[in-house]
């Protein structure tokens, strides 16, 4: 008798081929990914007061009580009950979070060839959105010449628009020569 598991040949893995564009040597983000995340809810912020001046000694030291000749006819300190909001429904949280916060989604970029990530903020997931993250995106790193995305709609929108612009001669010069396709 022997034992199997050990004297078994290993299982033949045929691995599978990788895209032609993650094996370019490209510089980063020069190929991209893209797709939206979120939505992800904030606060807005509320600007905080200067204060005028540092506090002088004097305001930080409190000066001692008096003394009283009969402590124990001192009255005790009274405890006031704190109000209670009687607008606020405490029944289901994600009512009020949609109520009071505003959203907004974040555009992520990936380089498809170093898998490095650049984020962008929106304040909605729209055709114009994007193309000001866009617009951003391509200020910070350069051109792209080869972009993927999913099939989501604000994606298709643009692509629409985009294939509208190529049509102008002198846009369609300009990509040639930035080789942008």
């Amino acid at each position: 008798m022997y034992c199997q598991k050990l004297t078994s040949p290993p299982f033949p893995q045929v691995a599978a081929s990788l895209p032609a564009n993650t094996l370019r040597d490209v510089r980063a983000f020069e190929i991209t990914g893209t797709d939206f995340a979120g939505p992800l809810y904030y606060k807005n912020a509320t600007p905080k007061r200067k204060s005028k001046s540092a506090p002088s000694v004097e305001q930080v030291i409190p000066e001692p009580p008096p003394e009283e000749e009969n402590p124990d006819a001192a009255e005790p300190p009274t405890e006031e009950a704190p109000e209670e909001e009687d607008d606020v429904d405490q029944s289901d949280p994600a009512q009020q979070v949609n109520k009071k916060q505003p959203k907004s989604y974040v555009c992520i970029f990936t380089c498809v060839v170093t898998r490095a990530i650049h984020l962008e903020l929106t304040k909605d997931v729209t055709a114009r959105s994007f193309l000001l993250a866009f617009r951003r995106f391509s200020a910070r790193r350069g051109s792209v010449s080869v972009m993927y995305s999913d099939n989501a709609q604000t994606f298709r929108c643009v692509s629409r628009y985009l294939k509208n612009i190529r049509s102008d001669p002198s846009v369609h010069d300009l990509l040639a020569m930035r080789r942008t396709s």
